[in-house]
This record gives structure tokens, sequence and C-alpha cells, in this order.
């Protein structure tokens, strides 16, 4: 791999502490500004200052027209400018007119433009890009760890085309920039006024707090002086590559696989692993066929071609290739940085952007808020691994010689999990960057008239089942996709006309995948689940046949059922989510849910068993914590699925539900007058109760009492909200998602290498992201508490309503007791950690019994170094004489005694047997006791077991606090459906609004009187409204246009 040429201009490669020290350079002298030269400087020659291109250009001046001058360029082109007002200076020479060769670098007088005109097309033009060094690791085995982090991922060393240099007479051959130029109205002005975006686009990162040190500033090209790269004549140009002086920043499209004919594999004459073009029906987008015998491929470093071999699977993909502490962007993926994220261009030939580890979660959201897939690459190896793997060996490939990189993490807009990494800066306000898209990820596969779909909210690791017969028109997928409208959909490959049904009803992008291998069916699904690893296996005698006999519920019975169609669906979800590596954290949730279309919906089969909906979703989570009661039918009552209202994608948009068509997409939805919500999953919930509204009596009125009663008990609503308000509670429902997945047994370390790729990461900023997982803990320790507060208080309130006594904590059971859970119990043991010092200062500090296997092994340590202890005290006793320990970095527990000792009648005067000298002083010698290699070897072992438990015990740690998952859940279920009836509450309680009555029948009547639509704002002249019943079943309205026909129509609907 080449250097980087230095300061002194020696090819040795550029250190860090390069960086921090530049060597000073003399500025170059300040332009001689000479004012309304006229007809006497014809024929002189001159250069040219460029504030665009920060670089002098020289020529003569051909003509004068009493305006301007002529100027005519050595490098061809030509300009009329007035002088006056350029930065210029007279070089020694004469100047022979010629004609014009090129197009001109700025407009001719006879383009109309004024001065203040042209110095605002210089200020637009301008562009003031920081570009960052090359800060890299080098992955050769024979480097030293301080060397680690100098290798240039830099392909400028292959044989390949270059661009021309750029025409620059004033050069300096220090790393500083062009010093601006005084102000004078000579100046062409410069913009410092930063781009305005339109709202919801991510800011981009302002990274000059990590880069600042170790960034070189070079002047950006101007977009009209592409034109003067010679693209014709770019095969036979080359540039030094190791002078990156020579180097400077290049716009979009000049870049090395933008020009050169051997890249147009990754561009133009793109093809698939298989060798299919676009245009091919079965081509997949996920692959790239590189041929690694040829150029550029054939010649490039190991850590090259990995970024090569990556790119092979992950053609779809940006890849955010770990290089030292930071996250480089090439090529085709540099160019989606630098337009989409807010990126720079690094200088050099080849597309190059990056960014600091720390600001990952930064960029990643960027891109994919965009539709992006983001695939994380880390260095999963430290030098000394790469020496200890590669040593004795020999036929090894580029990439075998290399550091080992992984793909640790791939990101899509339907499978973001919200991890650490994804947290933004602290001085951003840390937490995650706020998302206001859909991130679901849907599956839809059709079986004849039958529709199977499955339905992951990666966020909370949820899914959903679901198989039915739909119409032509496909109204029963359509309303499942706008209740849980997904970012994502997979579709078999060769279902056009049901891949476009899903584009347009969810807007969402469409994956589509190979069947059978890719989608795959009910049996290969089933048996993909059997071997994953996310479910227990059948431990009971009887049960070896049923392989779903320890799966969830939901799961057990789509397969015992044979829902093919669902479970093929299940089973593209999986496929996908393991090409993210996240499949089994997710899988092992274990909440797996049933969807029934509204239509469809199950009827109670007995009224002494009902229990209404909201109730019934309670005492199941209850219940999942444990459960004595044998009642059957009780049981079976709980998982009635009450019908719902079917409220299609088309009738939601109409009656604008969830959104509007305001400018902001929901002012003046129904979702905005009633969302008031404190919490995050609290939302989550009042949205699906919108989105799909309950239709059996019963169920509606047990809802509508506990709603009535906190509008008509300020103090109990009050206190309530008053309690949700205080911070702390946090989005606990994602929460519990993201400790799962850190608590995860695969994200263990392990000798075999069989753990999560993440594991083996080496991330520079490690303990950084560990104080965010402590916190991210201690958050969810204490929002627990805070949920346990909150909730105790409705049994001092004593509610009334029988959904507000369900939400208190108790027993649950049939006639009774409240379904919040005791947690006090539970969350105690990780009081023994300083929580507070934690969530302050993100590190753990446990006391003794809080961790039983840390403790054995500290334990250990300690009695190997009393074995150690105990045998210097004896030595001592035979010998006489005060010994000690010496330690050093290549021997351990060396024997230190004074130098008198071995002198003539001391102590020592004889050498005891075995011992060996490694050290001399004049006061002292140390020596090596063969007799103390086994007992160091024994304190060696114990400290590296010792060493490796500490390291996971965060991790064991996490995996403790998910073992009470069912208890957390239930907490949170109880908390949201609290929240939830308090933002109704809130809204009931505002003037005007009343509580409908429900009238039981067959038949259908409604009327309103003096009522308006809930959503209109201002002064409204109420209307009565009066359909069926005794009155006629249908009304037929005319009036002139915006006349309010269609508010009354939306008016009857939404009340």
């Amino acid at each position: 791999m080449s250097g980087r040429k230095s300061s002194t201009g020696s090819m040795k490669q550029t250190t860090l502490a390069s960086f921090f020290k530049k060597p000073a350079t003399k500025a170059p002298e300040e332009p001689v500004q000479v004012k309304g030269p006229g007809a006497e400087v014809v024929g002189r020659r001159l250069k040219v200052w460029w504030p665009a291109d920060e670089a002098w250009y020289a020529g003569g001046v051909a003509s004068y027209d009493g305006e301007r001058h002529a100027i005519q360029y050595d490098d061809g082109d030509e300009e009329a400018v007035d002088l006056s007002k350029e930065k210029f200076e007279f070089l020694e020479g004469t100047h022979v007119p010629s004609e014009v060769k090129r197009e001109t670098k700025r407009p001719a007088p006879s383009s109309g433009l004024t001065a203040e005109q042209r110095a605002e097309r210089e200020r637009k033009r301008r562009k003031a890009a920081d570009s960052d060094d090359d800060f890299v690791v080098d992955d050769d085995a024979s480097i030293s760890e301080e060397e680690e982090e100098e290798e240039v991922f830099d392909e400028s060393d292959e044989d390949k085309p270059k661009p021309k240099k750029r025409r620059v007479i004033a050069s300096d051959d220090s790393d500083e920039e062009m010093p601006a130029a005084k102000a004078s109205p000579s100046s062409v002005p410069v913009s410092s006024d930063k781009k305005t975006t339109r709202p919801g686009t991510p800011t981009p990162f302002d990274a000059s707090g990590f880069h600042d040190r170790y960034r070189k500033r070079s002047a950006p090209v101007s977009a009209d002086k592409r034109e003067s790269y010679d693209l014709v004549e770019l095969t036979d140009q080359k540039v030094d590559s190791h002078d990156s002086e020579k180097k400077s920043v290049l716009p979009a499209g000049c870049h090395t696989h933008d020009v050169d004919p051997k890249y147009a594999f990754l561009t133009s004459q793109r093809r698939d692993a298989d060798g299919r073009t676009p245009d091919d029906p079965q081509f997949n987008a996920r692959t790239l066929k590189v041929d690694w015998h040829k150029d550029p491929i054939k010649g490039l470093t190991g850590t090259q071609q990995t970024w090569w071999q990556v790119k092979e699977t992950h053609a779809d993909c940006v890849l955010f290739y770990k290089i030292g502490k930071f996250y480089e962007l090439y090529h085709t993926d540099a160019d989606v940085g630098v337009a989409e994220a807010g990126l720079v261009y690094m200088k050099g030939d080849q597309a190059h952007a990056g960014f600091p580890e720390l600001a990952y979660g930064k960029y990643v959201e960027a891109l994919v808020s965009k539709g992006f897939k983001v695939c994380r690459v880390e260095q999963t190896e430290t030098p000394d691994q790469v020496k200890k793997r590669i040593a004795g060996r020999r036929g090894l490939s580029k990439i075998e010689k290399g550091m080992r990189r992984e793909v640790c993490s791939l990101t899509t807009p339907g499978t973001r999990l919200y991890t650490v990494l994804d947290m933004r800066l602290e001085k951003e306000g840390g937490g995650f960057e706020p998302v206001s898209g859909p991130t679901h990820l849907a599956a839809v596969c059709e079986q004849g008239s039958t529709i199977g779909v499955c339905v992951c909210d990666s966020p909370t690791g949820t899914f959903t089942l679901a198989q039915f017969e739909d119409d032509v028109q496909r109204t029963r997928l359509r309303t499942l996709l706008a209740a849980l409208p997904p970012a994502e959909v997979l579709v078999p490959r060769g279902s056009s006309d049901l891949a476009e049904i899903c584009e347009r009803a969810t807007g969402a992008s469409v994956e589509l995948l190979t069947p059978q291998s890719e989608f795959l069916d009910a049996d290969s699904c089933i048996e993909y689940l059997t071997i994953c690893g996310a479910f227990p296996k059948a431990s009971k005698k009887g049960n070896e046949d049923d392989v779903s006999a320890r799966w969830p519920p939901v799961l057990r019975t789509a397969v015992r059922g044979r829902a093919d169609a669902a479970l093929s669906a299940l089973g593209a979800v999986a496929w996908w989510l393991r090409r993210a590596l996240v499949d089994v954290e997710l899988l092992s949730m274990r909440r797996v849910d049933a969807y029934v279309p509204p239509d469809l919906g199950e009827a109670p089969e007995s009224t002494n068993e009902f229990v209404p909906h909201d109730e019934a979703q309670l005492l199941e989570a209850a219940l999942a914590i444990s459960s004595t009661d044998d009642d059957d039918d009780w049981r079976a009552s709980l998982r009635r699925k009450a019908p719902r209202m079917a409220l299609d994608a088309t009738t939601l948009k109409n009656l604008e539900v969830l959104k509007s068509s305001a400018p902001d997409g929901w002012s003046g939805s129904l979702w905005h007058l009633t969302h008031h919500c404190r919490t995050a999953f609290g939302g989550r919930l009042l949205r699906d109760w919108l989105s799909r509204p309950l239709l059996e009596k019963r169920d509606i009125d047990a809802r509508a009492d506990a709603v009535q009663e906190l509008v008509e008990s300020p103090h109990l609503y009050e206190g309530l909200v008053k309690a949700l308000k205080q911070k702390g509670i946090g989005d606990l429902e994602r929460a519990l998602q993201q400790l799962h997945t850190l608590g995860a047994d695969r994200r263990a370390p392990s000798a075999d290498g069989s753990q999560h790729p993440d594991a083996r990461a080496i991330l520079f900023d490690k303990l950084k992201f560990d104080a965010r997982r402590v916190k991210q803990l201690c958050s969810a320790i204490s929002g627990l508490e805070r949920c346990a507060s909150i909730m105790s208080s409705l049994t001092t309130k004593e509610p009334a309503s029988q959904l507000l006594k369900r939400l208190a904590p108790g027993s649950p059971s049939k006639s009774g007791g409240g379904c919040f859970p005791a947690l006090e119990e539970k969350l105690r043991p990780f009081r023994q950690f300083n929580l507070d010092h934690a969530a302050k200062e993100g590190t753990l500090k446990s006391s003794r019994g809080a961790d039983p296997a840390a403790d054995a092994a500290e334990d250990l340590v300690k009695s190997r170094e009393k074995a150690l202890d105990d045998w210097l005290k004896e030595a001592q006793s035979e010998h006489g004489c005060s010994l000690k320990w010496k330690h050093s970095a290549k021997d351990r527990y060396c024997v230190e005694a004074a130098d008198v000792l071995f002198g003539r009648g001391g102590k020592l005067e004889r050498l005891p047997a075995g011992w060996q000298q490694r050290s001399k002083t004049k006061k002292a010698r140390s020596f090596a006791v063969p007799a103390l290699k086994s007992l160091i070897q024994a304190l060696e072992d114990a400290e590296s077991s010792e060493k490796d438990l500490k390291a996971d015990q965060m991790r064991r740690l996490f995996k403790q606090f998910d073992e009470s998952r069912d208890r957390w859940a239930c907490a949170v279920k109880c908390v949201a459906t609290l929240d939830a009836l308090l933002s109704l509450a809130k809204a009931s309680r505002e003037p005007g609004y009343c509580r409908a009555e429900l009238l039981e029948g067959d038949g259908s009547t409604l009327r309103i009187e003096e009522g308006s639509h809930p959503c209109l704002a201002g002064d409204v002249v109420p209307n009565d409204l009066s359909v069926g019943g005794d009155a006629p079943h249908l009304l037929l309205l005319s009036g002139p246009n915006m006349g309010g026909k269609s508010t009354l129509l939306r008016q009857g609907c939404v009340a």
C-alpha cells in the first residue's frame, strides 16, 4: 500500500502526530491590486486569481473594448473581464493574441450579466468543502499497533487513468489553503450562508469536532471547470499518487469510477452475480459481478479487495467500511453519502468520503430514512490476532493475509433496531433520530385467492401473521397495509400485479425475492425456525414429532393448521432478517400475533365468558407471566378477536383519520385531535385504536366507561396526567427489544467464533458505546420504577370503571383484580449496582453478590495470588533474608533480593538451585524461579477467566434483565392503555363534546343534534343529522361547491 508524501518530501507514511503538528509554511504573498488599467496593458502577460478554484491562472491580454479586457489563458480558455474588479499580477514577457480555442470561463459582455450578477454566480458556485485526510488501518500483519491506523485505502497506486493536473501557476508545497484576500471593492464576495433544507431533511453533520486535527483543506473544483478535464486523454494521463499536494477535491461525476472504463462493471455495464443485466426480469440487484482476474480488482491490496468482496454480495447497500476509527464510503457509495447525507468528498481521484465512528447514528438515519440500505463493515481482528492467524501459513491470498473485516449489521427501512450505535451524539441531545415514517417490514404472497401476510415491527420485535381470502381488488390486503403501514414490502419474484398493488397502497419500497431460495415456502420456513435457535426444542415426552410444541401459541396454531400462505410470508421475513443479522434476536422475542380482517371478527361464543377487548389484552399479558388457572374456556375467551370496524386504506385517507391534506400531513386529522399521549408506546396503541375501531357494543362501552370516569373525575385525571408528564419513562417497549438483543447468547464471546459478528467488532470508542448500553439499562429500570409508582396511585384512588381497575396492581382473576405486575422484587437485584453512578458515568460498579460468577472468578484470582505470596514467605524463612516480587513486561513474579546478599558471607552466597538471573542493578538482583512456573500459569489462567467474565458481565446482566421480559411487557401494556385512555379523555374534556349512546337492535340509526366536525377550527355552524330509524335511510345532499356537503358526510362518519 502506497504511503503519502510528508511535508518534508519523504515517502514515509504519515503518522497521527503529524496531523497535530503542521510545519510552519510561508504564506503566499498578497496579490497586487491594480486598478483601472486600459489599452496600455494589451499584449502583456498576467495571472488572474480565481476564488472559486482558489488558484491562479496564467494568460495574456488580447484586446480592450473600452470597458473590459479580453484575457486569453494558456490553457486555451478566453474570457472578457474588468481588470479593475479582479485580482491579478503581471508576469514577464509579452502575449501574442490567438484565436479562441474553448468556451469562456465566465460570461462575456454579451451575456448581459452585471457585476453583482457575476458575484452572485460566484457565490453559488463556491463550495466551502473541507476534505479529511485518509485515516486508516494498515492490514499488513507485520506492522506494529502504533502504525495500525495508517493504511491508506486508495486505489491511486494501481494502473488506472488519471485526470489532468490542473493548470496552476502559484503553488505552494504546504498543506495550507490559499489565504483569503483582503476585503476590497474588487473582490468577488463569497457567501457564508448555509443551504436551506426542506423540513424533514437531515442536517449535515458537522464533523469539525472530530476531524479538525486530522484535516487538510483543499479547494473544490467549480462546476464550470469540469470541462477543463480532457476526458479523452485520461487513459494516457497519470499523476503521482504519492504527492498529496497534487490532489484536489473533485466534484461529482469526475471521479475514477465515473470516467475510467475499467469501472464500467460498477455503473453503466453492471451485471448481477449470475451475469444478468438490469433489464432482465430475473436480475438480482443485491449482487454484483466482479471479475477478480482483471484490473482494477486484480492488483488491489487485501483491504481494498475485502471492500469489493462485501460489495459483491451487498450491491444494493451503501457500505460503511471501517478503517481505523472512521467509517469510509467509496465510489458510488461516496456519491450517495455526499448527495444525500451531507458528507464531503476527500482529495483524490477516487470518490471517497467518511465520518468518525461516534457519528454513525447521524448518517445511518440520514440514508435509511430516504430508503437506502446501509451495510456496516467492522474490523474484527487486532494486528496481534492477524499475526497469530497467519504465522507459519503459506499460500494465503491477499484477503487472507489482511485484517479480517465482517458485515456486522445491515440496516434497511424495515429492519431498524435502534442500537447504541444509532444514538445521536451527546452534544446533539443523545437518544435517537426522530422517525416520522413507517418502520414495519411486510411480506405478502398469494396462493390462488388466498393471501398470506407477515408484518414485522422490528423496533419492538412483534410479528403479525394473517391469512385470508380476498377479492380481485385486494380490499382486505389494502386494509391491513393501511392499519400496519410498512416501510418495506417483500414479494415473490414474478408476482408483478401483487408488487404493483403493494407499492400503490403503501408507497413503500418493494423487494422481489426469488421463490424457494429467498421467499421460503411453508415447509422451508418450519425447517428454518426449527434449526435457527430462536425457539426452544420440545422437551416433554410425546412431543418429539411436534417441533412447534414450545413455539409461541399463534405460530404453533399456524403450523398445526397448515396456514401455508402465512408461513411462507413469515419465511420471507425471516430470510430478510437473517440477511440483516437480526433474525434470532427478533424471533426469540416470541411476540407473534394474529391479524383477523375487520369484517371477519369473531363474536363471543357465550355471554357468560365474555371479556371486553381491552381487558382481554391486559389479562393475556398478565397470564403470560405465570398462570395457575386451568379454566381453558376463560383462556379461550381472552384469545377472542373482537370484531373491528372495516376501515380500508381509502376510507382512512378520505376521512383523514391518520393523515390529512394539510401541508404538514396531520393537522386537521382525527389523529392530530386525539393524540396527547405522553409515551411513545401509548401513542402507538392509540393509533391502532383509531385505525381499527371496535365494533361490538360491550367492547366500546367498557372503553367509554373508563374515558368518562377520567373526564368526570378531575382529581383522578390531573394526578395521572401529572405523573405521566414527568420524564424518565422513555420508550420502554423498544427498550425491551434492545436489551433483549444485547443480552442474547450469541452476542457472548466465543473461542470458536460462532457468535454474532458484532461481538467480534473492534470499536475504538467502545467505552463510550458501553456507557450508552449501561445508561440504556439504567433508563429502562428507572422507567419501570416510574411506571410502578404511577400505577400504584390507581389503588389509592379506587376507580369505578372495570377497565381502570384492571390497570391497577394486583393478581388478575375472573372476578377482578389488577393486571399490573409486581416489579420491586425483580428489580431489586439490579439495585445492587450503583445505577445512579452508572447513569451518570456510564460504568457499572457492582457490589459483592450482584454477579456470583464474577465473584467466584475474583476469588480464584485472589487464591492464586495468595499461593504465590505463601511461597515467598516460606522462601524468606528458608533463606533468612528479605525477598520481594518484581514484575516486568516479560517476566512476572521474579524474586528480587538485595545485591549485598550475594556477596561473601551473604545469605544467598550460594544461589538456590534453578534460579535464573533476569536483571541486575547496583542495589538488587532479580531471578526467575522454575518452581513457580505452574503457580504463575494457574494465576494467568484465573486472570484470563476473570477478564472474560468481566467482559461478558454486561451482556449477562442484560440477559438477566431479559429473563423477566414478560413481566416488563405486561407493565408496558398497562401503562400504554392508561396513556391512550388519558389522551382520549383530554380530547373529550374540551367544550362541546358528549358521549354517544349506543342502541341495541337490528336496525341502523344515526342521530346527531347540533353536531360539528370535531377537527374543524373556528366558528362552525352546528348541524342536526338523522339517518335511519324513523328518519330516511338515505339522504341526498345538493348545493354549491364548498358548501359543506363533504364535511357533513365526514362529520357523520367520524362521529
